[in-house]
């Protein structure tokens, strides 16, 4: 997700809202949020807990590149998700990552086309790679 969307999802939760979330970083670590305390461009400031710790009050500047999750930290209904994000309009002019459909791109049902050409072109390189292959030349860490 792009910086841009982080902060609209961020901006659009309402602050008494906010401790009902838990955010995981690319590296796992989880954080229970508090609070939301600034939002910007890069990065988002949030006062919460680690996971599992009962020190609370900590302060984490978080990068969006950073984020790999952000969910309730509890069970919800769907009621109350469509209540917080049904009104929530992300720009769709923000560039978005293009995701190739298999079946447009002919690789149909069976996993051929485009699907089967890019694993056949990464277990090439990997065989490539391991040590003793026929592959090219590998220099020496001598």
């Amino acid at each position: 997700m792009l910086a841009g969307s982080w902060q609209l999802l961020f901006r659009h939760l309402p602050p008494e809202q906010h401790s009902r979330f838990t955010l995981v970083t690319a590296n796992g670590t989880e954080i229970a949020i508090q609070q939301i305390l600034r939002i910007e461009a890069d990065f988002s400031i949030i006062k919460g807990r680690l996971m599992g710790s009962q020190e609370s009050g900590r302060v984490f500047i978080v990068p969006y590149a950073s984020i790999d999750t952000f969910s309730f930290t509890n069970s919800v209904r769907d009621s109350e998700v469509a209540e917080l994000f049904d009104s929530i309009q992300f720009d769709d002019s923000l560039p978005h990552l293009s995701i190739p459909d298999p079946i447009a791109d002919g690789a149909g049902e069976n996993g051929s086309g485009a699907q089967s050409a890019i694993r056949s072109e990464i277990l090439e390189r990997f065989r490539n790679a391991r040590p003793g292959s026929n592959g090219p030349p590998r220099p020496d860490n001598a």
